[in-house]
């Protein structure tokens, strides 16, 4: 589940994810102004392989698990992302369905593009 947190100002400050700081300030207020915070709760599925891609995640505590299934194997984290991250990379490369599982493996913050 995923639960609109408090208001906070995120333009020039640091974000909390490592991806967004690295950028330069007037970039990193322009992408945060379009953001919003949200908590993720433990065990949340964030999208099913081939769900409509909707949003951008980038963790500022927490992680993300990254799940893929092969047939006839069990399912398996192929990626783990955390606050040096974003999950939603797909969407810069025009492409709108979710290659795999998404889930939420330790409950944090985010912020949502």
């Amino acid at each position: 589940m995923v639960f609109p947190a408090k208001a906070a100002p995120l333009t020039g400050a640091q974000s909390g994810n490592r991806l967004l700081d690295r950028l330069p300030l007037g970039e990193r207020d322009d992408v945060l102004a379009r953001c919003d915070v949200v908590d993720l709760v433990d065990g949340s599925v964030l999208y099913e392989a081939g769900d409509p891609l909707k949003y951008a995640y980038f963790p500022v505590n927490g992680s993300i698990s990254v799940i893929r299934s092969i047939d006839g194997h069990k399912p398996f984290e192929t990626e783990n992302i955390g606050r040096e991250g974003m999950l939603g990379a797909h969407l810069i490369l025009d492409l709108y369905r979710a290659p795999h599982r998404a889930l939420v493996q330790t409950p944090c913050s985010a912020l949502r593009l």
